[in-house]
């Protein structure tokens, strides 16, 4: 006999062993959510079907505190450090009543492990018979505890006395929460307002309207601040441009312009550059804009163009005229930089364009199709008759949608990541998620995180991640050791190189992790220790080195006015100036181009560096410290050869 049900809205009913209320029924369709927080759309006549389906006639009785929803290693996190800690002990109580080891591992045994009363050949009720009379407690007690531990982790150890959340909106009525969401969200495209003032009265204005004149007041201004804090993470105070920007941001991870294959699509795009270009001819300087040309497939810069600010149609002509052209060799660039050292049939190429015999390494494609944005030049007369002539297709980018240009815009070749004093695996991804700008949702786990964090390393073109303050990774603890295999995990899944900088690292045990065991390859067996100590000027080979250091910096100055070799000629003064640190040398000669920049000297002389003044430790050792000249470097022209 078929059995009759009654469904309305807000009703309760068991589906697939989980409680959801139903929140909609349009036609055959029933709109349920889960006592978890989850919605799904479900066919009426499969709901009904299903042998899982059960009628509830009363809701499901919510604790008094619940944490549904949140991750229990996230919660953890959150806790005192004290309660962590004990938790942690306890583990490790509970990992040497199963193994006999604290550390639950035979090969990373402490000193004096096995005890005599918790070896591992003896039964498992002696050891925990054992634990109790150590831990003060009754051996009922110490299975309950090692069930739920084997049961729900770390997560089970936890004094829940200490770890009940609390909801500081859980006395704020939900009608004001959800009128300071809608009118926070109607107000994204709109001018700056005060929390305090203009905001507040909208948002009464809109209770008001929906609830009648005076039937929900909004609370004291105080709470308010509070209340629009923790709901928005922009403020309606916030600029505009950035609110804007907020809600243009799409509400999931967005797609990609998929290319299988060079020249099949070409994103070109413009960006001002924040610095000065010197025009000899008038002697005048310029803010300049810097154009280029990406090829999707390949990640290939194909060209690129640095114009007066305001570029004009004819520059993205040329730029175009640029990427189909064969770039020609320069007297003063090397050979491996010749187009022939590519790994393409050459001979047949040459064949083709006999331009290519002196070009240098640049891709020289035919573009099948142009994304670019709503700038004029691009959408000028100009261009569009040269990617008619050359058939080239033309697709513009949708207008406040700057992921249709991910590529160009969220370039990021270089990720810094600063390791804090106790992070945990989880910090670190965060950590990295925020530098990527990439977004994640509240309560996120880690292992989410992590996901999001390497597909958008992946999709930016990481190459180089520095991992800086690496010392304070000590792997003498369990949470060091965690930071540290999630690390090596990450390096694992992106193809970058991964460079830890720190004080020591040699002694600060990232190199002596697993000591005595087969992990201690896992962190010496994957890098390279390098160290980096100040320069010596005490033989001619260290005089050499540091003055070809200084040549390389030297040559990386790009001023209108500045002689060659100037600063090569004034190495002993260098030496003196920053006592052979390579980084008191960058920070000198970078302060110093910079103020000849601005001064309009655009040269670097022995007053100029006397002007400046650089980190107190090479400053005060030069003030006080009086060396004997050095003897110069030996050249090839020098006296010494001459007396060889």
């Amino acid at each position: 006999m078929d059995q009759r049900h009654r469904i309305a809205v807000a009703d309760w009913i068991e589906f697939e062993e989980e409680q959801h209320q139903v929140t909609g029924i349009t036609g055959a369709l029933v709109r349920l959510r889960s006592a978890s927080g989850h919605h799904q759309t479900i066919m009426l006549s499969t709901l009904l079907a299903d042998a899982s389906f059960r009628t509830r006639t009363v809701p499901i009785p919510e604790a008094a505190n619940t944490a549904a929803g949140l991750d229990p290693g996230g919660v953890l996190a959150l806790l005192p450090k004290e309660v962590r800690e004990a938790a942690l002990t306890l583990e490790a109580h509970m990992k040497e009543t199963t193994t006999g080891y604290r550390s639950g591992d035979e090969l990373n045994a402490q000193a004096g492990e096995p005890r005599p009363a918790y070896q591992p050949d003896l039964p498992l009720t002696a050891r925990v018979e054992a634990k109790a009379a150590e831990l003060g407690l009754t051996p009922r007690r110490i299975w309950q505890l090692l069930d739920e531990w084997q049961e729900n982790g770390l997560w089970a150890l936890v004094d829940r006395r200490k770890a009940r959340l609390k909801n500081p909106l859980r006395n704020i009525d939900e009608r004001v929460i959800t009128a300071i969401r809608e009118q926070a969200a109607a107000e994204r495209h709109d001018s700056s307002s005060s929390v305090s003032t203009r905001f507040r009265r909208r948002t009464q204005n809109r209770l008001d309207e929906d609830h009648g004149p005076g039937t929900v007041l909004l609370p004291k201004e105080d709470t308010f601040r509070r209340i629009v804090k923790l709901l928005l993470a922009r403020s309606p105070s916030a600029p505009a441009y950035q609110r804007i920007s907020d809600a243009n941001q799409p509400d999931r991870t967005f797609g990609n312009v998929i290319a299988h294959r060079p020249c099949q699509v070409v994103m070109l795009d413009t960006t001002p550059l924040d610095v000065l270009a010197f025009d000899p001819a008038t002697n005048d300087t310029y803010n300049v804009e810097l154009t280029l040309a990406l090829d999707v497939a390949t990640r290939s810069i194909l060209a690129w163009r640095l114009t007066p600010l305001g570029t004009k149609a004819i520059d993205i002509g040329l730029l175009l005229a640029d990427v189909m052209t064969p770039e020609p060799m320069r007297p003063d660039w090397a050979d491996a930089l010749r187009y022939q050292m590519l790994r393409v049939p050459f001979e047949r190429h040459l064949t083709v364009d006999e331009r290519l015999a002196e070009a240098a390494a640049r891709p020289v494609i035919h573009p099948e199709t142009l994304l670019y944005d709503h700038g004029k030049p691009y959408k000028s007369d100009v261009v569009q008759r040269a990617c008619r002539k050359w058939k080239i297709d033309m697709q513009d980018a949708r207008k406040l949608k700057p992921t249709d240009k991910n590529r160009l815009i969220d370039y990021t070749p270089v990720v810094y990541l600063n390791i804090p004093s106790q992070a945990t695996p989880k910090d670190l991804s965060v950590a990295l998620a925020e530098y990527l700008a990439q977004p994640y949702r509240s309560g996120a786990t880690k292992s989410d995180i992590t996901r999001l964090v390497l597909e958008n390393m992946r999709l930016v073109g990481v190459e180089l991640v520095i991992i800086d303050d690496a010392h304070f990774m000590d792997l003498s603890f369990k949470e060091g050791k965690v930071v540290n295999d999630h690390l090596k995990y990450i390096a694992n899944h992106t193809a970058a190189t991964f460079i830890y900088t720190g004080v020591d690292l040699k002694h600060s045990g990232l190199f002596l992790e697993g000591s005595g065991s087969a992990r201690v390859t896992q962190t010496a067996g994957r890098n390279t220790l390098l160290h980096m100590t100040p320069y010596s000027i005490k033989s001619r080979d260290e005089k050499a080195d540091w003055t070809s250091v200084i040549a390389a910096m030297e040559d990386a100055l790009v001023l209108y006015r500045h002689q060659p070799g100037t600063l090569a000629g004034e190495w002993k003064y260098l030496y003196r100036r920053t006592g052979g640190n390579i980084s008191s040398l960058a920070e000198l000669i970078r302060e110093a181009a910079v103020d000849a920049v601005l001064t309009g000297a655009e040269r670097i002389d022995r007053r100029l560096l006397d002007s400046i003044v650089i980190n107190e430790h090479a400053q005060s050792t030069y003030e006080t410290t009086w060396q004997e000249d050095p003897e110069p470097p030996a050249t090839e022209d020098g006296p010494e050869a001459e007396a060889g």
